[in-house]
């Protein structure tokens, strides 16, 4: 529930409150307050007024100045959906989320590293069951009487309701209050428990000791008929590894996958190709550097040589802006002699005829 949840998400510490609670605990916290030369600041949505397209002064403020090195921002977006709807329009998006973008904008004219993380889940209204119950909430109710055959008995030290001891349902379909929401907090379903978190950065911004992954997309995201289905090129990720216990781990060891053979030789025989080097010379200050051509050549091999804009977008981690400049540059140091082995349709989709880039480039196989 959100007056424990979200209090200690944001105080670092198991505690149940409002506002004034979170703001405490979040500003008086001794890690957060050990870096910048100002201590950090939470606002909440009543903090967050839009003002002639930008956030207001007093938050965008505190996101400019570099000696504040914390700024928490509690959105609410998911509360005020399920309850009125107010935030929160699933259909738009990022626009859907009225502070958000302007939020974003901020961080990123200041340079800033975006920690986006939601405190618990919820279950959205889907021909739910009243079962009333007194001294509880939404989705969880006390431990008189044992939990039904749907139910689940939680207990220990992190329950900071009904003494330490509650039961709530284990399926979607049952709430203990009459009045019927959008959707509700609590229970043990597996969305209520998960909690994302995402890391975002802006795209010169590096992080020590941290990775950036490409956005990954379904398959069914993308229009059927400007791409065609591809052989897997990569072995499967293995099932990640559990304990002795068979509880899984949420940190394991990195395992690395090494390439398929065929598509690191192949790749390879591409860039160490002669032709290639007179390509690239030819091409001279606009032609793609190896790791670049690697890259969209993985790509496009990976998807029998068709990809849509948008996924190669996501793939490289490229916006949209620059992606046609590197395509048509990819495409100037493939076409040898004139010859297709690269072509850009209408709408951004690149087509790679392998077997001429194969002939084209003198690889064999």
């Amino acid at each position: 529930v959100t007056v424990i949840s979200r209090a200690s998400l944001l105080c670092g510490s198991l505690v149940e409150g409002g506002q004034a609670a979170e703001r405490h605990g979040f500003e008086s916290h001794t890690a957060l307050r050990a870096v910048g030369a100002k201590p950090p600041i939470l606002f909440h949505k009543k903090d967050l007024k839009i003002e002639q397209g930008r956030i207001a002064p007093d938050v965008h403020a505190a996101i400019s100045d570099a000696e504040r090195t914390v700024v928490g921002v509690v959105v609410n977006a998911v509360d005020d959906h399920l309850e009125k709807g107010a935030q929160l329009r699933l259909a738009d998006g990022l626009k859907g989320i009225r502070p958000l973008r302007h939020l974003l904008n901020a961080a990123a004219e200041s340079g800033r590293v975006v920690i986006l993380v939601s405190d618990h889940g919820h279950i959205l209204e889907n021909g739910s069951k009243v079962r009333p119950a007194e001294g509880g909430g939404e989705r969880w109710r006390t431990a008189d009487p044992p939990p039904k055959e749907d139910e689940v008995e939680i207990a220990g030290p992190r329950v900071l309701k009904g003494g330490g001891r509650i039961i709530a349902p284990g399926v979607e379909t049952v709430r203990y209050i009459p009045m019927e929401k959008r959707g509700y907090h609590g229970g043990a379903t597996p969305q209520e428990v998960l909690c994302p978190l995402m890391v975002l950065t802006t795209g010169n911004t590096r992080l020590a000791g941290w990775d950036r992954i490409p956005p990954r997309t379904p398959e069914w995201w993308r229009s059927a008929s400007s791409e065609q289905a591809a052989p897997e090129l990569l072995p499967p990720v293995p099932e990640p590894p559990v304990d002795e216990h068979g509880q899984g781990v949420l940190f394991p060891e990195p395992v690395t996958q090494p390439p398929h053979p065929s598509a690191v030789e192949w790749l390879d025989a591409i860039l160490s190709s002669p032709v290639l080097a007179r390509q690239r010379e030819v091409a001279g200050r606009q032609a793609l550097d190896a790791e670049s051509t690697r890259a969209f050549l993985e790509v496009l091999g990976a998807r029998n040589g068709v990809a849509s804009p948008g996924v190669l977008a996501d793939s490289l981690s490229l916006p949209q802006t620059r992606l046609r400049t590197k395509l048509e540059a990819l495409r100037r140091m493939l076409n040898v002699d004139g010859y297709p082995v690269l072509t850009l349709e209408s709408d951004g989709t690149a087509r790679l005829n392998v077997e001429l880039l194969r002939t084209q480039f003198e690889v064999s196989g």
